[in-house]
């Protein structure tokens, strides 16, 4: 690391003394010349030529206003207490002492049958 920065300061005293020794034309040619070359990088249109961030902009923008209505589609549709509530007014009494009893887990993976066969009951009792 030390031959590094002994060759680094070897090269700067070097180029120090070059630029010393240029003359007052000379420097004004370089400094016109730098001048130019910065103006016309930024006078350039970046639309015709853009860079990887104004290509990707579109797409990152896209991307994220579908994330937010996935995330609002998603806790939108969320079931608020008072549709559980509403749920458990209109399920019928045989389906509530099902779930609230000591029945096997099997059995509730079949709730929609069980559910049919009561309002089958249900239509039996009325005809």
């Amino acid at each position: 690391m030390t031959e590094e920065n002994g060759l680094e300061s070897q090269l700067r005293k070097a180029l120090d003394s070059r630029t010393d020794a240029l003359g007052a034309d000379s420097l004004s040619r370089l400094r016109q010349a730098r001048h130019h070359a910065l103006e016309s990088r930024l006078d350039q249109n970046t639309w015709q030529r853009p860079s990887v961030s104004r290509r990707v902009l579109p797409g990152g923008a896209l991307a994220s206003l579908l994330a937010v209505a996935f995330g609002l589609s998603v806790w939108l549709d969320q079931p608020t207490t008072t549709d559980i509530a509403n749920a458990m007014d209109t399920a019928p009494a045989a389906l509530i002492e099902m779930a609230a009893g000591d029945v096997d887990i099997e059995l509730l993976e079949e709730i929609e049958f069980y559910d049919w066969l009561v309002l089958m009951q249900d239509d039996g009792d009325s005809a």
